[in-house]
Protein backbone atom coordinates (compact mmCIF):
# COMPACT_ATOMS: atom_id res chain seq x y z
CA UNK A 1 0.00 0.00 0.00
CA UNK A 2 2.60 2.41 1.02
CA UNK A 3 4.72 1.54 -2.32
CA UNK A 4 1.42 2.28 -3.96
CA UNK A 5 0.94 5.61 -2.45
CA UNK A 6 4.38 6.89 -3.02
CA UNK A 7 4.34 5.90 -6.82
CA UNK A 8 1.24 7.94 -7.09
CA UNK A 9 2.73 10.96 -5.40
CA UNK A 10 5.78 10.37 -7.79
CA UNK A 11 3.84 10.05 -10.80
CA UNK A 12 1.82 13.91 -9.83
CA UNK A 13 5.73 15.44 -9.70
CA UNK A 14 6.55 13.77 -13.25
CA UNK A 15 3.46 14.62 -15.34
CA UNK A 16 4.01 18.53 -14.55
CA UNK A 17 7.48 18.39 -15.60
CA UNK A 18 6.70 16.60 -18.78
CA UNK A 19 4.03 18.86 -19.99
CA UNK A 20 6.40 21.73 -19.28
CA UNK A 21 6.64 23.41 -22.67
CA UNK A 22 9.91 25.69 -21.28
CA UNK A 23 12.20 23.47 -24.20
CA UNK A 24 9.64 21.91 -26.48
CA UNK A 25 12.70 20.59 -28.67
CA UNK A 26 14.34 18.39 -26.45
CA UNK A 27 13.73 15.70 -24.64
CA UNK A 28 11.14 15.30 -21.58
CA UNK A 29 12.56 15.32 -17.88
CA UNK A 30 12.90 12.29 -16.28
CA UNK A 31 12.10 11.59 -12.20
CA UNK A 32 14.94 9.09 -11.12
CA UNK A 33 13.95 7.23 -7.49
CA UNK A 34 16.63 6.06 -5.17
CA UNK A 35 16.02 3.87 -2.87
CA UNK A 36 17.72 2.45 -0.15
CA UNK A 37 18.31 -1.25 -0.31
CA UNK A 38 16.40 -3.70 1.00
CA UNK A 39 17.83 -4.60 4.90
CA UNK A 40 18.91 -8.71 5.73
CA UNK A 41 19.21 -10.69 8.19
CA UNK A 42 23.33 -10.67 7.34
CA UNK A 43 23.05 -6.85 7.60
CA UNK A 44 22.26 -7.13 11.38
CA UNK A 45 23.66 -10.47 12.46
CA UNK A 46 25.68 -10.18 15.35
CA UNK A 47 25.39 -6.52 15.87
CA UNK A 48 24.24 -4.77 18.64
CA UNK A 49 21.92 -1.38 18.45
CA UNK A 50 21.13 1.07 21.24
CA UNK A 51 18.49 3.75 20.98
CA UNK A 52 18.99 7.53 20.67
CA UNK A 53 15.22 8.86 20.02
CA UNK A 54 12.18 7.73 20.26
CA UNK A 55 9.12 9.34 18.07
CA UNK A 56 5.20 8.85 19.30
CA UNK A 57 5.99 7.23 22.58
CA UNK A 58 7.87 8.81 25.75
CA UNK A 59 10.66 6.51 27.24
CA UNK A 60 10.75 6.05 31.25
CA UNK A 61 13.38 8.87 32.25
CA UNK A 62 16.83 6.87 32.79
CA UNK A 63 15.85 4.10 30.46
CA UNK A 64 17.22 2.94 27.01
CA UNK A 65 16.09 0.85 24.23
CA UNK A 66 18.75 -2.19 23.41
CA UNK A 67 18.20 -4.45 20.73
CA UNK A 68 20.65 -7.11 19.50
CA UNK A 69 20.57 -9.82 16.85
CA UNK A 70 21.99 -12.86 15.32
CA UNK A 71 21.30 -14.47 12.16
CA UNK A 72 18.00 -15.55 13.13
CA UNK A 73 17.15 -14.08 16.61
CA UNK A 74 16.79 -10.80 18.14
CA UNK A 75 16.94 -9.87 21.85
CA UNK A 76 15.48 -6.63 23.27
CA UNK A 77 15.41 -4.50 26.29
CA UNK A 78 13.36 -1.27 27.49
CA UNK A 79 14.72 -1.04 30.81
CA UNK A 80 13.41 -4.05 32.57
CA UNK A 81 12.96 -7.58 30.77
CA UNK A 82 14.54 -9.19 28.49
CA UNK A 83 12.86 -10.07 24.62
CA UNK A 84 14.06 -12.80 22.46
CA UNK A 85 12.30 -13.70 19.30
CA UNK A 86 12.93 -15.17 15.86
CA UNK A 87 12.87 -12.40 13.31
CA UNK A 88 12.30 -12.16 9.63
CA UNK A 89 13.04 -9.73 7.35
CA UNK A 90 11.43 -9.35 3.51
CA UNK A 91 11.39 -6.44 1.65
CA UNK A 92 11.60 -3.58 4.34
CA UNK A 93 9.62 -5.14 7.34
CA UNK A 94 10.96 -7.21 10.15
CA UNK A 95 8.67 -9.54 11.86
CA UNK A 96 9.42 -11.92 14.95
CA UNK A 97 7.42 -15.09 16.46
CA UNK A 98 8.12 -17.48 19.03
CA UNK A 99 8.74 -14.33 21.45
CA UNK A 100 9.33 -14.75 24.70
CA UNK A 101 10.38 -12.74 27.46
CA UNK A 102 12.03 -12.82 30.72
CA UNK A 103 9.83 -12.26 33.79
CA UNK A 104 11.84 -9.75 36.04
CA UNK A 105 9.07 -7.53 38.49
CA UNK A 106 9.31 -3.83 37.98
CA UNK A 107 8.02 -0.55 38.07
CA UNK A 108 4.60 -0.27 36.31
CA UNK A 109 6.11 2.61 34.06
CA UNK A 110 8.94 -0.05 33.10
CA UNK A 111 6.60 -2.70 32.73
CA UNK A 112 4.67 -0.70 30.30
CA UNK A 113 7.40 0.03 28.56
CA UNK A 114 8.60 -3.57 27.80
CA UNK A 115 4.84 -4.45 26.46
CA UNK A 116 5.29 -1.72 24.49
CA UNK A 117 8.55 -2.21 22.65
CA UNK A 118 7.42 -6.21 22.50
CA UNK A 119 3.99 -4.64 20.74
CA UNK A 120 6.11 -2.55 18.77
CA UNK A 121 8.75 -5.04 17.61
CA UNK A 122 6.07 -7.62 17.23
CA UNK A 123 3.77 -5.94 14.87
CA UNK A 124 5.43 -5.79 11.66
CA UNK A 125 7.58 -3.18 11.52
CA UNK A 126 9.32 -1.59 8.65
CA UNK A 127 13.20 -1.85 9.27
CA UNK A 128 16.02 0.67 7.68
CA UNK A 129 19.27 0.53 8.00
CA UNK A 130 21.73 3.71 7.13
CA UNK A 131 25.73 2.97 8.02
CA UNK A 132 25.76 2.26 11.42
CA UNK A 133 21.88 4.07 12.14
CA UNK A 134 18.87 1.44 12.02
CA UNK A 135 15.25 3.01 12.16
CA UNK A 136 12.63 0.63 13.40
CA UNK A 137 9.14 1.96 12.08
CA UNK A 138 5.70 1.10 13.45
CA UNK A 139 2.22 2.46 13.10
CA UNK A 140 2.71 5.33 16.39
CA UNK A 141 6.12 5.32 16.84
CA UNK A 142 9.69 5.27 15.46
CA UNK A 143 13.17 4.29 17.17
CA UNK A 144 15.96 5.40 16.02
CA UNK A 145 18.85 3.32 17.77
CA UNK A 146 22.91 3.72 16.42
CA UNK A 147 24.99 0.20 16.41
CA UNK A 148 27.05 -0.13 19.78
CA UNK A 149 28.35 -2.83 21.89
CA UNK A 150 26.91 -5.20 23.76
Amino acid sequence: MRRTIIAMCLALLVVPLACSDDDPSGPPPTATISSAPDVSAADLAGKTFVGTSVEGFELVEGSEIQISFEETTLSATAGCNTLGATYAIEGDTLTTSDASTTLMACSDPLMAQDQWLADLVGSGVTVALGGSTLTLTGEEATVTLEEGSS
